[in-house]
């Protein structure tokens, strides 16, 4: 076996028991739910579900919203990503926080057995590590952004 470390791209772990089908219409798919590896950049998919998980606290913004994906109307999507951008990155960020905790511990436990015994330990440790190395960067981008959006509304 091996691991791909020059793969452009990971899935973002975001993860739903059965996505709705409005969910599914707004990104919610593996193949477009991705972290880019080199910066830590974020896919736009994710970005919009992370958005409309975040208002479903504010039903009328969320259809709104799923109104504007749904007629590529991009300046009303745009101006509702503009106004709850802090909160979704901050959203994010948890699950970021809580993806590279879990790698971590699972780093760990695997590093507490004997590669001589399991000899894909080497293997998984590391995916393990690429794959924490992929999220500190996203965590990093999200940093700036929280900053920069906190920035802006104390303005």
């Amino acid at each position: 076996g091996f691991v791909d470390e020059s793969q452009p791209e990971i899935f973002c772990q975001i993860l739903s028991n059965e996505p709705s089908e409005k969910l599914v219409e707004m990104g919610y798919d593996s193949s477009k739910m991705v972290f880019r590896t080199e910066d830590g950049a974020i896919s736009n998919a994710v970005w919009d579900v992370m958005m409309y998980n975040l208002l479903e606290q504010v039903p009328k913004i969320q259809d709104a919203f799923y109104k504007a994906h749904k007629m590529n109307d991009k300046s009303t999507k745009a101006a509702i990503h503009s106004r709850f951008h802090l909160e979704a990155a901050l959203l994010l960020r948890k699950h970021v926080n809580n993806s590279v905790s879990e790698c971590q511990q699972l780093l760990e436990k695997a590093n507490g057995y004997d590669s001589t015994k399991h000899p894909r330990l080497p293997l998984i440790r590391k995916h393990l590590k690429f794959l924490v190395e992929t999220f500190v960067k996203v965590r990093h981008t999200l940093d700036e952004t929280i900053q920069s959006e906190t920035a802006s509304r104390k303005q």
